[in-house]
């Protein structure tokens, strides 16, 4: 932690009304009792004073008050209640940072709108139970820097549909987390000459070609995506709904679902595992892929 963090980390504990010592808070900014002193001498230099609470610890002077965040009402509970929903599904790497931020918004907030925000994130859940929304994925740190400086890699990819690897030069857009909890990078694919989408954990090898490219932000565009029209029985509607693909976009009359995808392959496998249930209406492409597929397993179980 730097200095400024934890001038300001004492700030707040102090404002919480917690009464800490200094061998406490040295304790948990892992520094000398010494440093805590020079910290807090800092902060009368400041113009916060602090006073010495006999047989307990320290506290800010009678009347000090932290200057307001510039938020109305609505406007800090929205956002202390995005945080705490954000944070029951933040991945290991991401907590400690959610918990950090929470802490500073938390103590600008009036107490009982800081309570309402923690029970009403007790009744509410967003993401699928077992997603857990984390950076640390395998070469996040890399796209990341690609999508920066619109870097051309070379990615080594396990297909899903038949576990073939494959190798593409590749332009990342666009990096977005799906509702069922994976990242995907999105761009121009080179070889295919179009959009493709791939799974980062699906991703074996990758590699900056050390070339640059420019962005293609028309292609990027919604009306660019392969619309995919399916029709579910009934039976299975419901179940659909609660494993609803990350594609989705509209309903329409007769049970039918329309998904936009970028490739055929992100939906293919996913309505195949609904057998007889699925009908896909268009595309032709779709249909006789999903024909195929169906016809390689009835040999197979021949």
């Amino acid at each position: 932690m730097n200095r400024v963090d934890r001038l300001f980390a004492t700030l707040l504990a102090l404002k919480e009304g917690r009464l800490p010592r200094a061998s406490e808070l040295a304790q948990e900014f892992d520094v000398s009792e010494r440093t805590i002193y020079r910290d807090l001498r800092d902060l009368e230099a400041l113009g916060i004073h602090t006073v010495t609470v006999h047989g307990e610890g320290y506290a800010l002077s009678e009347g000090f008050h932290l200057p307001p965040v510039m938020l109305s009402a609505k406007e800090a509970l929205a956002l202390y209640l995005s945080g705490l929903l954000f944070g029951k599904r933040a991945g290991q790497n991401l907590s400690s940072d959610v918990e950090a931020a929470l802490s500073k918004i938390g103590a600008a907030l009036p107490p009982l709108t800081r309570e309402t925000a923690e029970q009403l994130v007790r009744v509410l859940e967003f993401f699928p139970p077992h997603a857990r929304f984390d950076a640390r994925e395998p070469y996040m740190r890399e796209i990341l820097e690609a999508l920066e400086h619109h870097q051309v890699l070379h990615i080594g990819y396990r297909r899903p549909t038949d576990n073939i690897s494959i190798e593409r030069d590749f332009e990342p857009h666009q990096l977005h987390y799906s509702a069922s909890g994976s990242w995907y990078v999105t761009g121009y694919d080179r070889l295919r000459k179009d959009i493709r989408s791939f799974r980062l954990s699906r991703i074996q090898s990758l590699r900056a070609s050390g070339e640059t490219f420019e962005p293609r932000i028309m292609l990027l565009a919604p009306g660019r995506h392969i619309e995919v029209r399916v029709r579910f029985h009934p039976f299975v509607i419901a179940h659909v709904r609660e494993r609803q693909h990350y594609t989705y976009h509209h309903d329409e009359p007769g049970g039918v679902m329309v998904y936009r995808v970028g490739e055929l392959r992100e939906i293919q496998s996913w309505i195949f595992g609904f057998g007889a249930h699925a009908e896909v209406l268009s595309p032709r492409e779709l249909r006789d892929s999903l024909k195929q597929e169906a016809e390689r397993l009835l040999q197979k179980l021949a």
